[in-house]
């Protein structure tokens, strides 16, 4: 496998196989049993992408993931309507990781320039945006589920849109491109 990545990055194809996505470059083989479930897990996907079923998107796409680390063909689209799901969840890290193994630069640049990495190790109380909850869905999502994170368990590593925050009497704030530990 470690020939298989470095011949992918030495053509520029990108693979994650070492963090747990499918390398579009596979030497194992799809079964017609697998290539069919395959079939039907687009067909699902897509399905549930027009009823904002992000949830069910994401489980679906991590069953086809599996079958891609079995030799069938991931394509770029799964790795985005993945990423797509996961980014309305709130789970920037997982999107991002997903938009990263399908080659979806708009995305990775979107998210890398409206939210900044954070990781808050710390119960100190109540987590605040400046100027109040974001509008836009996502992000909204991303404050939700770092919160909900400090409460059930004092800790959060993941992504924060843009902007200074408050957690009890500490201040920090969410950079682009930037690791903010609290």
């Amino acid at each position: 496998m470690k020939n298989i990545h470095a011949l992918c990055l030495s053509v520029g194809i990108a693979t994650a196989s070492l963090t747990g996505f499918v390398s579009h470059a596979s030497a194992a083989s799809c079964s017609a049993t697998e290539a069919s479930e395959v079939t039907r897990l687009r067909g699902e996907i897509s399905s549930l992408l027009k009823k904002n079923a992000h949830s069910g998107v994401v489980s679906s796409s991590e069953k086809l993931f599996a079958l891609g680390k079995q030799g069938c063909e991931v394509k770029p689209d799964d790795y985005k309507s993945a990423g797509y799901s996961a980014q309305q969840l709130g789970d920037i890290a997982a999107a991002l990781g997903w938009y990263k193994a399908g080659n979806a630069t708009n995305d990775v640049a979107n998210i890398t320039t409206r939210y900044g990495e954070v990781a808050i190790k710390e119960k100190a109380g109540d987590l605040a945006k400046e100027g109040g909850m974001p509008f836009a869905p996502d992000e909204r999502a991303a404050l939700e589920r770092a919160t909900a994170a400090l409460k059930k368990n004092g800790k959060y590593e993941g992504f924060l849109p843009l902007g200074k925050y408050t957690l009890g009497t500490k201040t920090f704030e969410a950079v682009a491109g930037k690791l903010t530990k609290l």
